[in-house]
């Protein structure tokens, strides 16, 4: 003969097992959501890490000299040992006049110069002779504007922002013993669960068009 229904402990035992089921759906739910969220924290840093060894390596690629601003304004020839961007320390490239004019509303603007043989070396000018380099300077540094602290690339009177919330983000400049290479290395600590291991990341830069006269 069939019951009509459940009996009391039977409705408890049921009822316990469902509370036990969702809990493990919350918490496997809870569980993939801080998964995605370290892999996207991961991704990001990654692609932020990249990105500044981009920005640096390319200007090094282009420098004709360089040089370091320590945290009192003092600047200093760059040509041994290392540098770590940050903390007031900045580094300085300088890099080959291609244009006319660094002022935007300047109809020549856009207007590259001429190439000048001056000696062994191929540089740009006009008929008045070669241009002076332009000075860039790229840095750790607070910005009011963006609330956090970013790498920021300054170029004449232009400045952007390389990386924004870059205070977990670090990097340096290793010159080669000849000075004629040089490392650049970008690391930030992983942010997942359990062990944050340090990630680390670097690129070797032929230092072709440093003068050394």
């Amino acid at each position: 003969m069939k019951r009509a229904g459940f009996t009391l402990t039977e409705m408890i035992v049921s009822l316990a097992a469902s509370v036990i089921l969702i809990a493990g759906l919350l918490l496997g739910a809870v569980g993939l959501q801080r998964t995605l969220h370290d892999n996207e924290t991961f991704a990001t840093s990654y692609a932020d890490q990249r990105r500044v060894i981009d920005v640096v390596s390319r200007d090094l690629r282009r420098a004709i000299g360089l040089s370091i601003i320590d945290s009192g304004g003092v600047s200093s020839p760059f040509t041994s040992g290392l540098v770590a961007v940050g903390d007031g320390t900045a580094l300085v490239f300088a890099l080959p006049a291609y244009y006319q004019s660094n002022v935007p509303t300047d109809p020549t603007y856009d207007k590259p110069l001429v190439a000048v043989t001056t000696g062994e070396r191929l540089s740009y000018g006009d008929v008045g002779g070669v241009k002076p380099e332009v000075p860039v300077q790229f840095s750790k540094e607070f910005v009011a504007a963006a609330n956090c602290v970013c790498f920021v690339r300054k170029e004449a009177d232009h400045s952007a922002i390389v990386v924004r919330d870059a205070a977990e983000l670090f990097l340096k400049v290793t010159m080669a013993a000849d000075g004629r290479s040089c490392v650049v290395e970008a690391w930030f600590r992983s942010q997942a669960r359990g062990v944050k291991p340090v990630i680390s990341t670097y690129d070797r830069v032929m230092l072709r068009n440093i003068r050394t006269d």
